[in-house]
């Protein structure tokens, strides 16, 4: 599940037992995670060998950078944490505009929210 709001897609995840795994997987822009309970390990693979691993308690946020390999481990039951990001146009990689009152662009939204979710562009169950 999805949601928008103007510009920015909201991605919440299933709630997470003990050593649940998010696989490592990366995206082509900036997201911000938001912890909402529980804890979560995230491990940031950056260039080269160089390995980050920080543990967050809720509430937290922490940012994900464009490119960096991550993936997240729950360190408590009932860990929740949602995807935050600003929406970008596939085509020019523009961020999308929108108020969310604009009924012809948010159903564009949605569609485009709806094939990358059939179609994860390499990170397959990453978001499931």
């Amino acid at each position: 599940m999805e949601w928008i709001s103007g510009n920015v897609v909201i991605r919440p995840q299933e709630p997470m037992a003990v050593g649940d795994v998010i696989p490592s997987h990366q995206h082509n822009f900036d997201h911000t995670t938001i912890l909402f309970s529980g804890a979560v390990r995230a491990i940031k693979r950056m260039e080269g060998e160089t390995v980050i691993v920080r543990d967050y308690h809720a509430p937290h946020h922490f940012l994900i950078r464009a490119e960096e390999e991550h993936e997240f481990v729950a360190l408590a039951d009932n860990t929740i944490l949602w995807c935050v990001y600003s929406h970008r146009w596939p085509q020019s990689g523009e961020a999308v505009k929108n108020s969310g009152w604009e009924a012809e662009i948010y159903e564009q939204l949605n569609q485009l929210c709806d094939d990358v979710i059939e179609q994860p562009m390499g990170f397959s169950g990453a978001y499931t």
